[in-house]
């Protein structure tokens, strides 16, 4: 009876340990989710930042190109080119 009593006291300190290690993982998993959590909320509020200011300069535009005429529109269109060929420029010349 004495061997039983002992082999089961083994088994529970064997399931105690277990539910020890269990438990330290679930609050490991808690914490990372949280953290992530936190994370996406900050990325969200960047997102959200930045759609708000490309909607807002898409107005502009908008109500550049249908006040403007095509001058303005020839004008955006020239310094984009610019900026382009600038930028090849920039590139080919450093390699």
């Amino acid at each position: 009876m004495e061997i039983l009593e002992q082999q089961n006291n083994e088994l529970t300190d064997t399931l105690d340990e277990r539910i020890g290690a269990l438990k330290g993982l679930t609050i490991e998993l808690g914490d990372e989710a949280r953290e992530h959590n936190r994370l996406l909320d900050e990325i969200e509020l960047d997102f959200s930042s930045a759609d708000s200011l490309l909607k807002g300069t898409m107005q502009k535009l908008s109500v550049l190109i249908n006040t403007g005429g095509n001058k303005h529109m020839c004008y955006l269109a020239l310094f984009a080119l610019g900026v382009f060929l600038f930028l090849y420029f920039v590139i080919s010349w450093g390699s």
